[in-house]
């Protein structure tokens, strides 16, 4: 008999022997302390909840980012931002030239007591300065931001006028002209910075901040201050006629007064009434064009012009002393000028109005351009681009407010064709020069 055989035989009388042997003596206590204690919710063990054997046998997967894609989108972005910047601040900040051509914008005028402008490619009109206030002679400054215009004076007597200075929009109109009205035998000049206005008065010379915030200054006294022509591009110089001298002589002298000396002696004019009755620099400050008689015949009027210096003196034009010049204007690219011309028939004697005349710089040749306008000759500018001629009637000079608007003439430069406009103005207008 195997020892296996035996321990199943005795077996049920071990169990037996077990079962009722006898139980601990803690027992109870064992008993009552597992009552008392709570067992912990079901919810609590992450493992009845969360797909454990899951994450633990899952491998977890790192993506790879594209830092090639990433990079391409960044320099996208870079240069998206600086196009747009490069954008906004182009509008915000583009100016056309100081001087040359530039491109046309607005024509501004005045009519009745207010300020308009005129879109002169869809003839649209609007009003940019309005009030109770007679409002006149609007002039654009060289990079078109603004523009001067003048209002009677409400502290001065006597015909005199404040000097008002507005954004080119016709906001935040301000009297520059302080304690110093200017009256209508003033002439006044834009800097050709934009900075400031040059007013020559029948003794003196003033300067006008154009934003108000200076006083004005007194260049100079005791002289006539013929054409009010600060020299382009940095207005370093001035043209002026002194009253000390009692012959027609031009001087020059410094932005500030200083340096005055004559750049044109007397012995170098005729002598006539019309010399100086225009003076104007090139608008490249390289050359001056003025009135000048002829040396023959004193009551004619020719154009002369000359280097910056004084040199080179001599007539535009080989026309005879038939022929009378005036109303000079340069060409914005300074290679032509362009002048209303009268011919007097040696039969009658009686002076007859041309069209407008444009002679080039380098030759005596004179080109028609335009209709004959009427007996007073044409009041015209240049567009700022250089190929149109803007042509009014020459009576609409300073012309009284409620004056009966006319239809400009727009003529076309190389060829002498001519058009009149679809929009109406009552007096001067003033072409906007803005970047191209």
């Amino acid at each position: 008999m195997t020892t296996e055989a035996r321990f199943e035989r005795q077996l049920p009388a071990v169990l037996e022997d077990l079962y009722l042997g006898p139980t601990p003596d803690y027992r109870d206590e064992v008993l009552a302390t597992a009552v008392r204690t709570r067992q912990r919710p079901a919810w609590t063990f992450p493992g009845r909840w969360l797909p454990m054997a899951d994450i633990v046998t899952r491998p977890t997967l790192v993506p790879r980012l594209p830092w090639r894609a990433i990079g391409v989108a960044l320099v996208v972005v870079a240069l998206l931002a600086v196009a747009a910047f490069a954008i906004v601040g182009s509008r915000q900040k583009r100016l056309p030239p100081q001087f040359g051509p530039a491109g046309n914008g607005l024509v501004l005028y005045s009519s009745g007591s207010d300020i308009f402008t005129v879109d002169p490619r869809t003839g649209v009109t609007s009003t940019i300065v309005a009030g109770p206030e007679v409002d006149s002679q609007p002039e654009y400054s060289p990079d078109g931001t603004k523009f001067s215009f003048v209002r009677p004076s409400a502290t001065n007597c006597c015909m005199s006028y404040d000097m008002v200075v507005a954004a080119a929009d016709g906001s935040g109109a301000r009297v520059i002209s302080g304690d110093h009205p200017v009256t209508d035998n003033d002439f006044s000049q834009w800097s050709p910075d934009s900075a400031s206005i040059l007013v020559g008065t029948h003794d003196s010379l003033l300067r006008l901040d154009a934003t108000g915030a200076a006083a004005p200054a007194i260049i100079a006294q005791g002289l006539r201050f013929v054409g009010g022509e600060a020299r382009p591009p940095d207005g370093a110089q001035i043209l002026y006629e002194p009253d000390s001298t009692p012959e027609i002589d031009l001087w020059i002298m410094n932005a500030d007064g200083s340096g005055a000396r004559p750049l044109i002696p007397a012995s170098a004019l005729a002598g006539s009434k019309h010399d100086l009755s225009a003076v104007h620099w090139s608008p490249d400050g390289t050359m001056v064009a003025f009135n000048c008689a002829a040396p023959t015949n004193v009551d004619v009027s020719h154009i002369c012009v000359m280097n910056a210096d004084g040199t080179g003196l001599r007539q535009l034009t080989d026309e005879s002393d038939a022929w009378f010049q005036s109303d000079l204007a340069w060409s914005p690219d300074s290679t032509r000028i362009a002048f209303n011309r009268w011919f007097t028939d040696p039969a009658t004697g009686t002076p007859m109005i041309r069209p407008i005349g444009v002679a080039s710089i380098t030759s005596s040749v004179v080109v028609d351009r335009g209709p004959t306008p009427g007996a007073d000759g044409a009041l015209f500018n240049w567009s700022p681009d250089g190929t149109i001629l803007l042509s009014l009637p020459a009576q609409l000079i300073h012309s009284p407010a409620g004056a009966a608007p006319v239809r400009p003439l727009a003529i076309e430069v190389a060829t002498g064709n001519s058009h009149e406009v679809d929009w109406t103005v009552p007096g001067e207008a003033s072409w906007q020069r803005v970047a191209k």
